[in-house]
């Protein structure tokens, strides 16, 4: 299986900017510690082990995160899933 790559905060911005071209809506982060911290989480590891293996589970960890955290504004719930045309 090849490595698998993880967005970072930037590529995330990015792809929050595409969607409000797209959708309509403000930009902008309520808080940037939030947006860190939900696209961080499912890099977690434990013991020198990723938390996260399963490529699916890695995708469901970052919609978990960033819709729970709501770090980005300008968009709702419903629109989170765009990351994953990353």
């Amino acid at each position: 299986m090849p490595e698998l790559r993880h967005p970072t905060v930037a590529q995330i911005r990015k792809i929050h900017l595409e969607v409000l071209a797209r959708q309509g809506g403000a930009d902008g982060v309520r808080e940037e510690a939030l947006l860190e911290s939900a696209v961080n989480a499912p890099q977690a590891s434990m013991m020198g082990l990723p938390v996260f293996t399963d490529p699916i589970e890695i995708a469901a960890a970052y919609l978990f995160y960033l819709c729970r955290t709501r770090s980005l504004t300008g968009t709702n719930v419903s629109r989170s899933p765009h990351v994953w045309h990353f």
